[in-house]
This record gives structure tokens, C-alpha cells and sequence, in this order.
């Protein structure tokens, strides 16, 4: 269990929220203005390690870009050249540019259902259905690495 210790600014007394990760390391978040707030916290960040649901903060910092280019380099040996060379096109054409800034943990699914749609208006079925599988490939690989709790999938 983590401990809540208070600390002083020139706003007033804030809180901080100790706890340790699932790895051992000790981690922090601080700027509770009350004691309660950053108890809670610890009993929730707690609650997820027994669940076994528990994600870092920082990881859910990582950009779908940066796992996008990785996911690209991975699947280039898993498929055929063909299969390799639409995936890519879908990545560097609508992926990328639609999703490549964002960070995966802010992903939701609403966002993600209203650019299939969009991407629907224009393009046809095969490609919209291209686009949302590489997208949603990179978002279950998150997942499969803790970097984020749900899929945002859309449809």
C-alpha cells in the first residue's frame, strides 16, 4: 500500500500520492489538494495491481506513431510481400496521418468510430476495412503490452 505525504507551494499545502508499481520501482503523482484525493488515488492505482489491470502512467504516454513504425517492422516477416505492401500504403496513407501524433492512452472509441465513418464517405469498403485492421492491430498490440486498458475499436 502507498502513503500520502504533504508537501508546501505558494499555492498552498498539496498532497502527494507514493505507491509502488507492479515491478517493485516506487513511483509518485503529486498535486492532490487534499489528502483524501491522493488516498483514493493509491487505493485505485492498488486496485488494478490486484486485478492485474494496472497500466503506468508513462506508458500510455507512447504515440501511435511510434508504435506504428515498430508494429510495421514486425508484421513485414509475419505476412506475405503483397499483404505487407497494402498494410504499409493503408499506415502511410490514413493511419499515420489521421492517428500518428496521438498518444494511446487518449484513444476513444467514439473518435475511432467517427473516422471509419469519414473514411467511409470516400473510400471503398476493402480500404476502410484495411485502415481500422492496421489500426486496431497497433492499438491490441498496446494492450498485449500494457500501455493501454481497452481497444478503442470503432464499428
Amino acid at each position: 500500500m502507498g502513503s500520502a505525504y504533504s508537501y508546501d507551494t505558494k499555492n498552498g499545502k498539496r498532497w502527494e500520492a507514493r505507491y509502488r508499481k507492479p515491478d517493485g520501482k516506487t513511483a509518485r503523482k503529486s498535486g492532490f489538494t487534499r489528502k483524501r484525493d491522493a488516498e483514493a488515488y493509491i487505493t485505485s492505482v492498488e486496485s488494478a495491481k490486484l486485478q492485474g489491470a494496472y497500466i503506468a502512467p508513462g506508458e500510455s504516454r507512447v504515440t501511435v506513431g511510434e508504435l506504428g513504425a515498430a508494429w510495421l517492422t514486425a508484421h513485414a516477416v509475419a505476412v506475405k510481400a503483397s499483404t505487407f505492401h497494402s498494410h504499409e500504403s493503408a499506415w502511410r496513407v490514413h493511419v499515420k496521418p489521421a492517428w500518428g501524433t496521438r498518444r494511446v492512452g487518449t484513444i476513444r472509441h467514439t473518435e475511432v468510430s467517427a473516422w471509419i465513418a469519414e473514411l467511409s464517405v470516400n473510400r471503398s469498403a476493402t480500404t476502410v476495412k484495411r485502415c481500422h485492421g492496421v489500426l486496431a492491430s497497433i492499438l491490441d498490440g498496446a494492450v498485449r503490452d500494457r500501455r493501454s486498458s481497452q481497444i478503442p475499436r470503432g464499428r
